[in-house]
């Protein structure tokens, strides 16, 4: 029986395979991709594999936290959510759907300052 948890060692030894990873400055991201959902009944979107602390503690972003969109745009891959915030300054705010745990919430999210 699978409870809403995802297995993220599994997930995360998956990722350590995969080439569409990058670094956005205070965080560690790369692709979920399609073969992934339907393993680990997951949705499609971009992992957070790493947090530093200063983001983590302000935005409440988790390592093996999903992001679903970014303001409103779909991120599927690292590309789409990269498009965001490569227009976006320090400072300003995005607002992140993401999946964590079985659920869907909304994160505040402040670019690297």
């Amino acid at each position: 029986k699978q409870s809403g948890r995802t297995d993220s060692v599994g997930i995360q030894s998956a990722l350590n395979r995969t080439y569409d990873t990058e670094d956005l400055g205070d965080m560690i991201v790369e692709s979920v991709c399609p073969s992934m959902t339907s393993l680990y009944r997951i949705p499609c979107g971009v992992m957070v594999t790493l947090v530093n602390d200063t983001a983590s503690a302000e935005s409440h972003l988790e390592a093996g936290d999903i992001i679903l969109q970014a303001d409103g745009q779909e991120t599927p891959d690292v590309a789409s959510l990269k498009s965001v915030f490569t227009h976006r300054q320090s400072g300003e705010r995005i607002l992140l759907s993401v999946y964590r745990e079985g659920e869907s919430i909304e994160i505040d999210y402040v670019i690297d300052q």
